[in-house]
């Protein structure tokens, strides 16, 4: 089963049990904060240990795999049109509360319109015997605006904020209740041409488990996909061409940003510019998680010269995590 808007990272192996982990889909509409770098007074130096570098790798790797594969998702054909719904949450079974310009054109994108959500009546309980879960409930409320751009050299275009986006998941079964919460912020722009994709990020997550405050996410990075020489995106056909993708700074002359918090166990707070020294070559093949069979993304502390690097090996291959 497929959620709309499930956070990357958030979602961790730990919380497998939920059948969440391979449920990340395009997350157009989150970020909030932008990270302009390393700029700014010198900070006391601050250190990473094996474990806590794992845990970041993990989830890092996580967000940028899944930055990747949401923007692979809309040259798909067939996709533009679910793309938003994906955006408004299931809007078949919720209906929001819509201002602004919600006309869609030809790929079912809202011109300019804001869907605001409410739980009472974005709240639903289903039974799922087959998964050996007694019932599952969902919920969402808050506000996501979704906005078409095109022209130029962009073939398609579409921006998305989310505002207090709140999403809720619960599973009762054998005598046990667990739920989990996701609180969103920020915004997103995907687009493309023949030539090339470009995704632009910067979002905060926030995620609760059994009503405690967990992990907080927070990335503002570019992702730019590059077909190989000779290559182009045809969004008529039903794959992605053979490319590789970059992390690039937000802003001109700062950094890519990731931040990472932990409140559970021992608490940690990370704060990484984030670059890609080799890049991320797309397996056009690929199916499984990750995409890449190929290259590495390196997070440096702020203010340091220690990190971590993520290196990939292969289509569905866990990543390697290693400190410098």
């Amino acid at each position: 089963m497929r959620f709309p808007l499930i956070p990357r990272a958030a979602v961790r192996d730990d919380r497998a049990g939920f059948g969440l982990h391979q449920s990340r889909l395009l997350i157009l509409a989150l970020p909030l904060l932008i990270a302009c770098g390393s700029s700014g007074p010198t900070a006391p130096p601050v250190t990473l240990n094996q474990v806590d570098a794992t845990d970041v790798g993990g989830d890092l790797a996580a967000d940028v795999n899944a930055l990747a594969a949401d923007l692979e998702y809309f040259f798909l054909v067939g996709e533009f049109q679910r793309a938003p719904l994906a955006l408004q949450g299931w809007h078949g079974l919720c209906q929001p509360t819509v201002s602004g310009d919600s006309t869609s054109d030809s790929k079912g994108v809202a011109l300019n319109a804001t869907f605001t959500y409410s739980r009472p009546s974005c709240r639903f309980t289903t039974p799922n015997p087959s998964s050996g879960i007694d019932s599952e409930t969902v919920s969402w409320s808050g506000t996501l605006r979704q906005r078409n751009f095109t022209g130029g050299n962009v073939s398609y275009g579409v921006s998305a904020s989310a505002q207090q986006y709140h999403w809720y998941f619960a599973f009762y079964g054998s005598g046990t209740f667990e739920e989990i919460d996701f609180d969103m912020d920020g915004t997103d722009s995907v687009s493309y041409s023949a030539n090339g994709a470009f995704r632009s990020s910067n979002f905060i997550i926030g995620e609760t488990l059994n009503g405690n405050p967990t992990y907080t996410t927070q990335i503002a990075a570019n992702l730019v996909f590059t077909p190989l020489q000779g290559r182009t995106i045809q969004p008529s056909l039903d794959s992605v061409p053979p490319g590789s993708m970059l992390l690039e700074p937000r802003v001109p002359g700062g950094a890519a940003v990731y931040q990472w918090t932990r409140s559970v166990s021992t608490p940690a707070s990370y704060t990484f510019d984030i670059t890609t020294p080799s890049s991320l070559v797309v397996d056009s093949l690929c199916t499984n998680s990750p995409v890449f069979k190929s290259g590495t993304i390196e997070a440096t502390l702020a203010h340091s010269s220690t990190g971590l690097t993520v290196s990939y090996g292969g289509c569905g291959v866990t990543p390697v995590v290693a400190t410098f």
